[in-house]
């Protein structure tokens, strides 16, 4: 199984709080970078939430009520490159005077690597399946515009590359979203079998009213959170991890020993063997299996602390609303309140009864990442995962920030 480097607004999903103050809001203008011309109609949103808007023909623009946090405001347009400032809620009100660069043609590209440009009917399937997902809820999950999507693959390095002119267009019915994703990046080596894409998200609720979303998406998007990324980072923030169902174990990369072993064995037995391509050696056949066996092993193996520890030792306190986590070594995470989905089971490929979910995940950059009330983690790109969320955390699954994890309760015990 793959193992999946979370860039995005991908995983970068949670809750907000939207009683904000007035002064809670983000305005500006948009240029040519060039021609200092205004640019209309270009996309401005907070990435990874439903708070969106467009630049008039002055080019000008005004988000209101911005949530709590540490965000991404990207602003895109399809003639130009698009444009990413981080900012933390400290920071406002802003006043923007953002300057777009042109996007370089295809012709103007200096390609240093050659390659083959392929298309959706060789790499579609596989494109979906790694970026919607093969989950239960992917299965009605649709890419609108499917013709945006261009592939490039280069043999040599067995590396495969998808581009979208402009958004990708997603509706889930499962959950009730229709989703404009910005792929900036979307990277696949077939050889290392790892991925790697990110890029930034604008939801939009299919529900007519927020506050009376239908019961099937409501039950789905609860499911969904639960045991998710987003889930677990709470859980921390509100040291609940063990009581909300997590049991978490350090997770140690080492040598493998046996190994090492088996190599020292294996060399003294090259050392005697004789002109004629004789063994001067007693080793039977069983060990000779044995020892091959264990040379087919990789050099590094996994070492899985015996006792759970207490996660939110990890978490160090910042301010009222965010808090700091790092870790050095690796966290393997079980959800002991579901079972993994049959779909992943088929993912695979073993043929077995369903186990509690269970994820890895480490620091990239070896540095904290901040985690705030509701579950987000910032940067999001320095959490590295394995394992089941490698598998689940798709576009498929994915929630806006804005989600309230009470909206089932509320649809089921309507009034109160």
């Amino acid at each position: 199984m793959y193992s999946i480097r979370f860039y995005w607004c991908l995983l970068f999903i949670g809750l907000i709080n939207t009683s904000l103050a007035q002064n809670n809001t983000i305005s500006g203008k948009v240029i040519n970078k060039e021609t200092k011309a205004p640019v209309a109609g270009a996309s401005v949103f907070i990435s990874g939430t439903s708070r969106g808007t467009i630049s008039n023909n002055e080019g000008e623009f005004t988000l209101l009520n911005i949530p709590n946090g540490k965000f991404d405001l990207v602003v895109t347009n399809v003639s130009f490159q698009s444009y990413v400032r981080p900012f933390n809620v400290t920071e406002l009100p802003l006043t923007l005077n953002i300057e777009l660069d042109l996007k370089v043609t295809e012709l103007e590209q200096v390609i240093i690597r050659p390659y083959e440009e392929d298309t959706w009917a060789k790499w579609g399937l596989f494109f979906t399946e790694t970026f919607i997902g093969t989950s239960l809820y992917s299965k009605q999950t649709v890419i609108k515009n499917k013709e945006s999507i261009k592939f490039r693959y280069y043999r040599k390095e067995q590396i495969l590359e998808a581009f979208s002119e402009g958004p990708i267009i997603i509706e889930n019915r499962a959950l009730g979203y229709t989703i404009q994703y910005q792929l900036e990046h979307f990277q696949y080596s077939t050889k290392e079998r790892k991925l790697l894409y990110y890029g930034f998200t604008l939801f939009e609720d299919m529900a007519d009213d927020r506050r009376r979303v239908p019961r099937r998406w409501a039950y789905n998007r609860t499911a969904v959170y639960e045991g998710s990324m987003v889930h677990f980072f709470k859980s921390l923030y509100d040291r609940k991890s063990e009581q909300n169902g997590y049991e978490v174990r350090i997770l140690k990369k080492g040598k493998n020993i046996e190994r090492e072993r088996v190599a020292a064995i294996y060399q003294e037995i090259k050392a005697n063997i004789d002109s004629f391509g004789l063994v001067n050696v007693e080793v039977d056949n069983d060990s000779l299996n044995y020892y091959s066996g264990i040379m087919r092993q990789s050099e590094y193996v996994d070492y899985l602390q015996k006792d759970p520890i207490n996660p939110e030792n990890f978490i160090i306190d910042h301010t009222l609303s965010e808090k700091e986590l790092f870790f050095n070594d690796y966290l393997h995470i079980r959800y002991k309140k579901k079972l993994e989905d049959i779909e992943f089971i088929h993912h695979t490929r073993e043929n077995r009864k369903a186990f509690n979910p269970t994820s890895v995940i480490f620091l990239d950059e070896k540095t904290p990442v901040s985690v705030n009330r509701h579950g987000n983690f910032y940067p999001p790109q320095n959490v590295v995962c394995s394992g089941y969320w490698a598998w689940s955390e798709k576009v498929a699954t994915l929630l806006p920030l804005d989600y309230d994890p009470d909206e089932f309760m509320k649809v089921k015990n309507p009034g109160k």
